[in-house]
C-alpha cells in the first residue's frame, strides 16, 4: 500500500519535525520502512509496505545526480518494458523496483512520460534544479492523494489525517462534501469531507512551481 507525504514550502524551510509526525500518521499504510528527503524548501516522506524488491526498492529513490527525488505509492504494471525502454536510452537505475520507471522516465520524456504508465498510483517527483514539484495519481484513482494549502506553502498525503499536523486547527467538516460521503461513499472532483483539503484529480498531473502556482493537465 505504503504512504507518501511531502511539504513545500515559499521562502523558509520545510520543517523536518512536522514531517515526520505526517509520516507517523501514514505508519499503518507502510509498515516495513519510512525515508525522508529535505532540502531548503522542499520535504517528502514514504512509508513503505515492501511488495517489489524487498531489499533495494526503499523510498525516497534518486537519480544518479541526485537532482531528481520520487516518492510513490502503487504498482506500476509495465515496469519491465519501460525499463528496457530507458536502459536502451542509456538511463543507468539504482533498484529493481517498478517505482524507479517514473524516475527515469520523466527525466527522458518530461511529462508525457505519464501516459506511458499503466497501473495504480499516486506519486510525488521533485525537480531540483528547477525547484518545481510534480503530483500524479493514475487514470482511475485507485491510490489516493489530497494536498491543501497555506499562505507559506503546500502539504501533500496519501490521507487527510496527516494534512491535519499541517493545518494546525481543529478540522472543520465540510457540509456538501460530507452529504456526498455519506450518501455515495466518496466525494466527486476536488472535494472532500474537510474544509481546506482538496484531492488530485484521477487521470490529472499538477506541476506546482516554485511560487507554489499549481498547473494542471488532465492526461486521461
Amino acid at each position: 500500500m505504503c504512504g507518501i507525504a511531502g511539504l513545500f514550502n515559499s521562502g523558509k524551510s520545510a520543517d523536518a519535525e512536522l514531517m515526520r509526525r505526517m509520516a507517523n500518521c501514514l505508519a499503518h499504510r507502510g509498515p516495513n520502512a519510512k525515508g525522508y528527503y529535505q532540502h531548503e524548501t522542499i520535504a517528502l516522506a514514504h512509508t513503505r509496505l515492501s511488495i517489489i524488491d524487498l531489499s533495494g526498492g526503499d523510498q525516497p529513490l534518486y537519480s544518479t545526480d541526485k537532482n531528481w527525488v520520487l516518492i510513490a505509492n502503487g504498482e506500476i504494471y509495465n515496469h519491465i518494458e519501460l525499463r528496457e525502454q530507458l536502459v536502451n536510452r542509456g538511463h543507468a537505475f539504482q533498484t529493481h523496483s517498478d517505482c524507479e520507471v517514473i524516475l527515469h522516465g520523466f527525466r527522458e520524456f518530461g511529462a508525457p512520460f505519464i501516459e506511458q504508465l499503466c497501473g495504480m498510483f499516486a506519486f510525488a517527483l521533485y525537480d531540483k534544479n528547477n525547484n518545481e514539484l510534480w503530483l500524479g495519481r493514475d487514470r482511475l484513482g485507485i491510490k489516493p492523494l489530497f494536498y491543501t494549502k497555506s499562505a507559506n506553502g503546500i502539504a501533500f498525503a496519501s490521507e487527510c489525517k496527516a494534512l491535519f499536523q499541517f493545518m494546525g486547527n481543529k478540522p472543520e467538516l465540510s457540509d456538501s462534501g460530507l452529504a456526498q460521503y455519506l450518501q455515495n461513499q466518496c466525494c466527486s472532483g476536488r472535494e472532500t469531507a474537510i474544509v481546506g483539503i482538496d484531492k488530485v484529480l484521477p487521470g490529472e498531473l499538477i506541476r506546482i512551481d516554485q511560487a507554489l502556482k499549481f498547473h494542471s493537465t488532465q492526461y486521461w
